[in-house]
C-alpha cells in the first residue's frame, strides 16, 4: 500500500531543488516539543543558514495521529477522533459497541493511556465522564484533538513501576528508519527485560516506504496470536538513542 492520494515520498535531504547542490542539514536531538514550538525552531535555524531535516508540516505529520494515520490504517488497531463536544464524542463512541477502547490525545507524547472496558453492554454516560476526567488532567497539556482507539489482545510483560501507575507494559519495539530503511530495532520499555523474538522489519517496509519524511520511527506492538501490528509514528529526531555508527552508515549509503 502506497501514500494516501495526493502525498508523495519526501526528498532525500541533503540534495538542493532538483538535486543540484549541497545545503548545510540539520538534525536536532532534543524532547518533544509542540508543532509551534518546532515551527519557531525551524525558522530560526533558516535565518542562521541551516536546513532542518524535516519541515514544520512533517513534524506534525509525524506526532499527530490525524494525519500520520492514513499512512498505517491497514497495519493499525482502529482510531477514530473527534471535536470535543459531548454529541460530537457520543458519535464517535457508538461504533465501539461492546468493545475496549484506548482515551488519548491527538499527539503522540502522552503517556499512560486511559484504558476503557464495556464487558456486557456499553454505557455511554460512564464514557464521557472518563473522557471528560482525562481532559481535566490534561489541562493546558492537551494537544491536537481527542482520539479514541481500539483495545487489541497485546501479549502482556510486566507493570510499569517507575510512574507509580502500574500501566500495564506490552511486548512493543521501537523500529528506527532513516530515508525509509530500518537501521535499528530497541525494545520499547527498557524496564520489561523482555528477550522476545524482535519484529520482522520486511512487514513494515512497504509502509515505511510511504511515510514523507526522511528519519522517523515506528512503534509496534505484538498481539496474542503473534501478529505485530503498527502503534505509533514519531520524529527520529526526539525519539530516544539509536546506535550513531548504524544511523550514520546509513546516512552515508544513501
Amino acid at each position: 500500500m502506497g501514500p494516501p492520494p495526493g502525498r508523495r515520498r519526501a526528498p532525500r535531504p541533503g540534495l538542493g531543488a532538483g538535486g543540484e547542490g549541497r545545503v548545510a542539514i540539520t538534525i536536532f536531538r532534543s524532547w518533544m516539543m509542540r508543532p509551534e514550538v518546532y515551527a519557531q525552531l525551524h525558522g530560526g535555524l533558516r535565518e542562521r543558514g541551516l536546513t532542518p531535516i524535516h519541515t514544520p508540516e512533517q513534524y506534525r505529520l509525524l506526532h499527530h495521529l490525524p494525519e500520520s494515520f492514513p499512512y498505517v490504517t491497514h497495519v493499525s488497531p482502529r482510531a477514530v477522533w473527534s471535536d470535543l463536544g459531548r454529541e460530537a464524542v457520543r458519535a464517535v463512541l457508538a461504533p465501539f459497541g461492546e468493545g475496549a477502547f484506548i482515551v488519548n490525545q491527538a499527539c503522540a507524547s502522552m503517556v499512560g493511556p486511559v484504558h476503557l472496558s464495556f464487558p456486557t453492554s456499553p454505557d455511554t454516560e460512564a464514557a464521557l465522564r472518563v473522557i471528560e476526567t482525562f481532559l481535566v488532567r490534561q489541562g493546558g497539556k492537551f494537544q491536537g484533538g481527542l482520539i479514541l482507539r481500539a483495545c487489541e489482545p497485546f501479549i502482556p510483560l510486566t507493570r510499569q513501576s517507575r510512574s507509580g501507575t502500574g500501566t500495564p507494559l506490552t511486548r512493543g519495539y521501537r523500529l528506527f528508519f532513516p530515508d525509509g530503511h530500518p537501521v535499528g530495532v530497541t525494545p520499547y520499555w527498557a524496564e520489561s527485560k523482555d528477550n522476545g523474538k524482535a519484529p520482522p522489519l520486511e512487514e513494515f517496509a512497504q509502509v515505511a516506504a510511504s511515510i514523507p519524511a526522511w528519519f522517523f520511527t515506528l512503534d509496534v506492538a505484538q498481539r496474542t496470536d503473534s501478529k505485530w501490528r503498527a502503534v505509533q509514528l514519531g520524529d527520529g529526531q526526539v525519539a530516544g538513542r539509536l546506535d550513531q555508527t548504524e544511523f550514520y552508515r546509513a546516512r552515508a549509503a544513501r
